[in-house]
């Protein structure tokens, strides 16, 4: 029964993530990270939501046991699976209040040493993954753009936001 269950999660998201060109992407508001290095994907949302969706709570079985499965990018060109449940990070009248978000966890079928916190919310889906080549970070290209996605190292990220200068004078008293 699990091997089935694994062929169906693994054919549902086989085109979760399709590899796109930078320039193909529309600017669709403000770009808020520069990564210096980054691999761009389109989303397809709708099957991403009917995958967490169907990820079962984390109070109810445990991550080891967990049936469901999340296919995400790397900043490298391959895939990784994740056997994922979703936990709460609001307060139950929040939650309710507002049940299109998405918060999950998860740990590769590959190796225990890869993990992933991510979660889907009006801005779209964000991700955090800790590999041992380095922290991964998934995020929305441009502002207003909940299809379009931006893979890179954390390494590969500079702020290039003004920086922070203090100007405020200290009295001596």
């Amino acid at each position: 029964q699990s091997f089935i269950l694994f062929i169906s999660w693994s054919i549902a998201q086989e085109n979760l993530w399709l590899d796109i060109p930078f320039s193909s992407i529309p600017e669709t508001g403000m770009q808020d990270l520069y990564p210096d290095d980054l691999k761009t994907y389109r989303l397809d949302t709708n099957r991403l939501l009917t995958v967490l969706a169907g990820a079962p709570q984390e109070r109810d079985v445990s991550l080891a046991d967990s049936p469901a499965q999340l296919i995400v990018p790397l900043p490298d060109g391959s895939r990784m699976t994740f056997r994922i449940v979703q936990y709460q990070m609001m307060e139950e009248g929040s939650s309710q209040k507002y049940p299109d978000i998405f918060t999950i966890r998860g740990i590769s079928l590959k190796s225990p040493q890869y993990t992933i916190r991510a979660d889907w919310t009006y801005k779209g889906f964000r991700a955090y993954l800790n590999t041992p080549k380095g922290k991964v970070f998934i995020d929305p290209v441009y502002r207003k753009n909940r299809q379009d996605y931006m893979v890179y190292f954390k390494k590969d990220y500079t702020n290039r936001s003004s920086t922070f200068s203090c100007h405020a004078e200290l009295e001596k008293g």
